[in-house]
């Protein structure tokens, strides 16, 4: 963890990126931690647009969460599947816990805490073993989604991104799958 800062200077971090909402996020990510975070807070990291890492030291020793804004028909989809659909399925150990949830005073965004899983992802970590149990893991989605009683509401909530987007993922499959 770099140097810790204060919550005054993790305002400002966030603010200089011009992100909505600083004041409502830390007021909720004050009460999701407590003491916890009191202790020190790092800088956030960015991870990519709109997404940040954020790491502190506390009473139980170094912890991390991320923190992501959406717009608020996105943040609910990401509930709904962390809380309702992957959980109904028997997958609800699957994905990071959703902690917490902060919407700016306008409405125009969302941002959620969720529990941090760490820096271990397929994108870096593409052996074999890995991708098979990825792979294994989509798979028992799609037989356990089949026909559940929470279909029709995953497909009208989800987005459908058209036949362009499922051909180049099936492509992109099959080249990493190619790779190994």
């Amino acid at each position: 963890m770099g140097p810790a800062v204060s919550i005054d200077q993790l305002r400002s971090a966030l603010e200089e990126r011009e992100e909505p909402g600083v004041a409502e996020l830390l007021d909720v990510l004050g009460t999701v931690m407590g003491d916890a975070g009191a202790a020190g807070w790092s800088e956030p990291i960015p991870l990519k647009r709109r997404v940040y890492r954020l790491r502190f030291n506390g009473g139980h020793g170094a912890r991390s969460v991320i923190l992501k804004r959406s717009e608020p028909a996105v943040a609910q989809r990401n509930r709904w599947v962390a809380e309702r659909w992957l959980p109904a399925l028997g997958l609800g150990d699957h994905c990071a816990t959703l902690l917490a949830s902060a919407s700016e005073r306008e409405g125009q965004w969302l941002w959620q805490i969720y529990e941090d899983l760490g820096e271990d992802t397929l994108e870096r970590q593409h052996d074999q073993p890995r991708v098979a149990a990825t792979t294994d893991l989509i798979a028992e989605l799609h037989v356990r989604g089949a026909g559940h009683a929470l279909l029709p509401e995953v497909r009208s909530y989800g987005r459908d991104f058209g036949i362009a987007f499922f051909t180049a993922n099936v492509g992109d499959a099959i080249r990493g799958l190619d790779r190994i």
